[in-house]
């Protein structure tokens, strides 16, 4: 049976990850393949419950501390990303260890340690991560339309622009895996449309 193919969906908040993500699920699935979806952080379970609930305090967090939390909500889940693509199916992810080289990064923490730990982890790699690109004050408007009030991150514009810059670094330098960037500030068929040419569907 052929490997599967494991894609990735990155973006600050309100970029379009989640939202082309499942678009591209369902494109998949319609098409009558099988996909493992997942989406980052994991608020059902209890490690994505904490961070959820960081993210609405108050409460100071250091960035390697914020690494391993979100390092493990993602490692549980590593046995059924390599079974999955054992097994031939598609993984999506919304987010995955590549966010952490870019938030926790820009937080403080080493990029060097942090590939050493995913490398350590045995993170499975993905085979294309996009890059949907926004600018900070995109992010912040569609976050308030969606949900009327902001966690610490949609509201810190700072650390959006330094996310958004680090991503793009990311993506052109080749980062842990192969990337392509999309303009994500395109409505949102259009942006699709381009989704689907570069993963080549």
């Amino acid at each position: 049976m052929a490997q599967g193919k494991f894609f990735v969906f990155e973006s600050i908040d309100g970029g379009g990850s989640e939202t082309q993500s499942k678009m591209f699920v369902k494109l998949l699935e319609e098409s009558g393949m099988s996909v493992l979806f997942l989406n980052y952080p994991d608020y059902d379970k209890p490690i994505g419950s904490f961070i959820h609930n960081y993210l609405h305090s108050n409460d100071q967090i250091p960035a390697d501390v914020k690494f391993i939390l979100h390092s493990a909500d993602k490692l549980k889940d590593r046995e059924a990303i390599e079974q999955a693509l054992a097994d031939g199916k598609t993984v999506v992810a919304c987010r995955y260890v590549t966010a952490m080289l870019a938030y926790q990064v820009v937080e403080g923490f080493d990029e060097t340690k942090a590939l050493e730990h995913i490398r350590l982890m045995g993170f499975p790699v993905p085979d294309m991560t996009t890059y949907l690109k926004i600018r900070p004050d995109t992010s912040k408007k569609r976050k308030l339309k969606e949900k009327g009030s902001l966690d610490r991150n949609e509201s810190d514009l700072q650390l959006l622009s330094k996310v958004a810059a680090r991503y793009e670094e990311m993506a052109k330098a080749g980062t842990f895996c192969r990337w392509t960037i999309i303009d994500g500030e395109k409505p949102i068929d259009k942006v699709f449309s381009e989704v689907k040419k570069a993963l080549g569907f």
